[in-house]
């Protein structure tokens, strides 16, 4: 069975992404009964800084396009 969801999380400040992150894996993974796969962001620093701890939980970090909507 394949499932999609999307969450969107508004964020004041780029140094809440990481705990912001595990947060959200914690409330996904117990909601859906899944492991996240993959992770889709914008090439932002604050977001690319996040590829190396999703290899550690073997997930996906797929990044849009430069210059892209």
């Amino acid at each position: 069975m394949l499932s999609k969801f999307t969450w969107l999380y508004l964020l004041k400040s780029k140094y809440e992404v990481t705990a912001v992150f595990l947060q959200f894996k914690l409330f996904a993974e117990k909601q859906t009964g899944f492991p996240i796969k993959a992770l889709q962001s914008d090439n932002a620093k604050k977001f690319i800084s996040l590829t190396k701890m999703l290899r550690q939980f073997g997930i996906a970090h797929r990044l849009t396009c430069p210059h892209t909507h």
